[in-house]
């Protein structure tokens, strides 16, 4: 009799053990700031107090060195939160291997499913892409992909079409749904003129009174999530005031959920 318990305690052993190893890894939720760029996208203007464009001088090397980049930025955070993987420890590699890994995850299709982890993209040496992006921010910069394409896509065509209210009700719910299953979403926010600009939503909270409020990343400004806000009431969107924007509604639709848009 001890002895069948004993072989049945060790064939439940055994069989954990090997169900644990065939699974993947678990994916955890997008976390700020451990999945968003240490470095931001710089903007091609500056703003005086009432919202005022002065083209500005940038900060790193040569003029406006990485500007005009949200979409870029806000992209390659959605691909290395689906496709890359992190390890401190790991041996490094040398930059030009770094520099093919980055650019093969970088021409991975944004809108395909996030792979399990045992199947992404390693980058050794890092613990995250806060981490990452901090002491290879130029690599990455160079590597994520050109400002310009993004001018050219076949979506941006809706920019300066009428944008009907039940609309947004409908992407608002899309959003909404999507971000409570814990996949972000990247989005265009526009108001043809005073804003157009692309952020990423990694969560969601649904108020009493049916508003959604939206956790978002902002490739300009990086120090903290902001929100954008929908008001169920009016079916409409708005964004807080910051140094580029004045605050205020604006139209939303979303970005890399094809090879169109």
């Amino acid at each position: 009799m001890l002895q069948r318990l004993t072989q049945g305690l060790f064939l439940l052993l055994w069989y954990s053990s090997v169900s644990a190893a065939a699974s993947p890894p678990t994916i955890t939720g997008f976390d700020f700031p451990r999945d968003t760029f240490a470095f931001e996208n710089e903007t091609y203007f500056t703003y005086d107090k009432n919202q005022k464009p002065i083209k500005r001088r940038a900060t790193g090397p040569g003029p406006n060195a990485y500007s005009r980049q949200c979409f870029t930025i806000s992209r390659a955070a959605l691909q290395f939160y689906k496709f890359a993987r992190f390890e401190r420890n790991a041996p490094p590699i040398d930059p030009a291997e770094m520099q093919r890994r980055i650019r093969a995850l970088c021409r991975t299709p944004a809108w395909l499913p996030a792979k399990p982890l045992n199947q992404r993209i390693l980058f050794p040496g890092y613990a995250n892409l806060r981490s990452f992006s901090s002491a290879q921010a130029e690599l990455l910069q160079k590597n994520m992909g050109l400002w310009w394409p993004s001018y050219l896509r076949i979506g941006n065509a809706r920019i300066p079409n009428p944008f009907p209210r039940y609309g947004q009700a409908l992407a608002a719910k899309y959003l909404s749904e999507c971000l409570q299953r814990g996949t972000p979403q990247t989005v265009f926010m526009t108001q043809f003129i005073g804003l157009n600009h692309n952020i990423l939503l990694f969560d969601v909270q649904k108020l009493a009174n049916g508003n959604l409020i939206f956790q978002a990343y902002d490739p300009n400004l990086n120090d903290r999530p902001r929100s954008l806000t929908f008001n169920a009431a009016t079916s409409s969107f708005s964004y807080p005031k910051t140094f580029y924007f004045k605050g205020g509604k604006v139209n939303v639709f979303r970005t890399y959920i094809s090879p169109i848009h």
